[in-house]
């Protein structure tokens, strides 16, 4: 039993490491909603703006920058390549608005990250991969400041392929400013912002490892672990270890929230391969930010029954959110993408005792010969705060369907964050019809 255990572990080792996988031969369908984000102001209108990444084959792929008022298309980036990932990083350009990050490129060609205007969609930096010795950046979030110059900074996914077909991460810190290599974590995986732990005015940083743990340069095969960072020296402040069966190494995080009340920043870890192997599996815990503690911990056996099986995905992102309730404990967002038959559920749990406060639940489409399957699947596989879209002073969410399969639509929807009702709703289709201005991002 345990050699099959460890066989299944094993063979599962690239899911497990959160990097993306080469690309089947198989076309891919409607890649709408590849990657989300949201909660800035991009037009100067005081309320928070969403952009989307839309990487439908064939050709390039489109940002598509939408107004959080009303769900409306602003502006259409047209990207020459691929989109893998996107956030939205604060001002960087100085001009009161914050700037989009996005990772762009092919799995078999070059990659670079670019930086364009909230405003106008413009083109004001692109840095190829090649520059800080690495050939497949994958994924970016902002970082705050983590050198200090009053210029935010971005954190850098990357995915590297050796001869024998290993894949590896690495993550980098890079400069907002001017793109220079901050700092480099090789066999990094997930990573997020974590705010000011140590109080020394940086932003610091998390980062997920599996079978390593950097601070004591020691090998612990089937462990994921997480290391925080001083943003300022770089150095490790501490680490977490997770748990020690080896069921727990596919890991999502979040940062920037305070939980327990001590004043500093908090950790939010999703793992939706907790438990792997029994169902329903996955778990959602918050480990404090200044020391690494357990606060809270939330799983999967106890959310409502959906058809569980052996891996719903439950914790596969997670992203914090505000207090919605006013109980004064921030909220969790959780997307689990393969509940059920595939159709997938988005939570947004109290974090106070983990119940489900909002449920999004997809549903499988009737399929008619000859017609395209339009059920709505995959839902909660792209989850962003959004900020208040409604002015109600209550926070608001964005839910995708990034459904990857070939006659599938991508989707993206804003929910109230005090009552869970709809906002509003855009895919495709609507893009496409709504004749916003094109930029070419170039």
């Amino acid at each position: 039993m345990r050699i099959a255990y460890l066989a299944a572990v094993t063979a599962s080792l690239f899911a497990a490491r959160q990097l993306p996988r080469q690309p089947d031969s198989v076309p891919q369908g409607d890649q709408f909603a590849c990657a989300i984000a949201a909660g800035r102001d991009l037009d100067g209108d005081g309320i928070p703006d969403a952009v989307i990444a839309d990487a439908t084959p064939p050709g390039g792929s489109s940002l598509w920058i939408v107004s959080g008022r009303e769900g409306s298309v602003r502006l259409r980036c047209a990207i020459p390549n691929e989109i893998t990932g996107v956030d939205l990083v604060g001002d960087i350009d100085g001009d009161g608005l914050s700037e989009i990050a996005l990772v762009t490129g092919h799995w078999d060609g070059p990659t670079a990250l670019e930086l364009l205007s909230g405003r106008t969609g413009s083109l004001i930096r692109r840095d190829d991969a090649a520059c800080w010795g690495v050939r497949r950046l994958w994924s970016v979030r902002a970082a705050g400041d983590v050198d200090g110059d009053g210029c935010p900074d971005l954190l850098v996914g990357c995915a590297e392929i050796a001869a024998s077909g290993a894949t590896s991460g690495i993550v980098l810190v890079v400069s907002g400013k001017d793109g220079n290599l901050l700092h480099r974590f090789d066999g990094g995986l997930a990573c997020t912002r974590l705010g000011d732990v140590d109080s020394d005015g940086r932003s610091d940083f998390a980062i997920a490892y599996f079978g390593r743990v950097t601070s004591t340069l020691r090998w612990r095969p089937w462990v994921a672990s997480i290391v925080v960072y001083s943003g300022r020296s770089g150095a490790p402040a501490f680490e977490i270890l997770g748990d020690s069966s080896g069921r727990e190494c596919d890991l999502d995080l979040d940062g920037g929230n305070e939980f327990d009340g001590d004043g500093s920043p908090d950790l939010l870890v999703g793992s939706h391969k907790y438990n792997w192997g029994s169902k329903p599996s996955g778990r959602v815990r918050v480990d404090s930010g200044r020391s690494g503690n357990l606060l809270s911990n939330f799983d999967r056996s106890s959310m409502p029954e959906r058809r569980a099986f052996e891996d719903d995905s439950f914790g596969e992102i997670v992203r914090w959110s505000s207090d919605l309730n006013g109980d004064g404990v921030p909220e969790i967002l959780v997307g689990a993408p393969e509940d059920g038959a595939f159709e997938g559920t988005a939570y947004v749990l109290s974090g106070r005792d983990g119940k489900p406060l909002h449920t999004i639940e997809g549903h499988c489409g009737v399929l008619v010969p000859g017609e395209p399957d339009r059920g709505d699947r995959h839902v909660g596989r792209t989850l962003s705060r959004a900020g208040d879209l409604d002015r109600d002073g209550v926070e608001d969410f964005l839910v995708g369907n990034h459904p990857y399969d070939l006659g599938q639509f991508g989707l993206v929807r804003a929910f109230s964050g005090a009552s869970g009702c709809l906002l509003w709703s855009i895919d495709r289709d609507a893009v496409l019809r709504s004749n916003a201005k094109a930029v070419s991002a170039r």
